[in-house]
């Protein structure tokens, strides 16, 4: 009997994320690293959600989110000045670079040089892919349905 993804079902898949000009920005192929993940659990934003429901295993579907569907628009609560002395005399700050930087709860984010001053740099961290129409190219690999109870 063919299983088909519904609200519940855990999936394995590949995705492709390319920006509208059709360069790639993600694919999970590349990396043989497929996503693991839970339809309905809040893991995925519930428009793209929305264009796996109903497939089966071996079904690809390709299609367009924008910003609020899918990495949202960019917030500038996410844009920080950081004193340019916290930035190693060894790294090469320059506008577009992306640093690492250690939260207080000890997880990394990433942020990307915006713009330099003298004393400061601008940091935004807010998700690369934020504000930007996306191209998505989904692999159903594999459906557990979800238990009934």
């Amino acid at each position: 009997m063919q299983k088909n993804v519904e609200v519940g079902s855990r999936l394995k898949m590949h995705v492709k994320i390319m920006l509208k000009d059709k360069s790639i920005a993600q694919d999970t192929k590349n990396d043989n690293i497929p996503i693991e993940m839970m339809v309905g659990d809040g893991s995925f934003s519930k428009g793209f959600e929305k264009h796996l429901l109903g497939l089966s295993v071996g079904e690809k579907n390709v299609f367009m989110l924008p910003p609020e569907e899918s990495f949202g628009q960019p917030n500038e609560a996410n844009i920080h000045y950081i004193e340019r002395d916290k930035f190693s005399k060894k790294n090469n700050v320059e506008i577009g670079s992306i640093f690492m930087f250690t939260q207080p709860n000890g997880q990394e984010l990433p942020g990307i040089v915006r713009e330099i001053q003298e004393d400061r740099v601008k940091v935004d961290f807010n998700h690369p892919l934020c504000g930007q129409d996306l191209i998505f190219e989904v692999e159903i690999l594999d459906i557990e349905s979800p238990v009934k109870h």
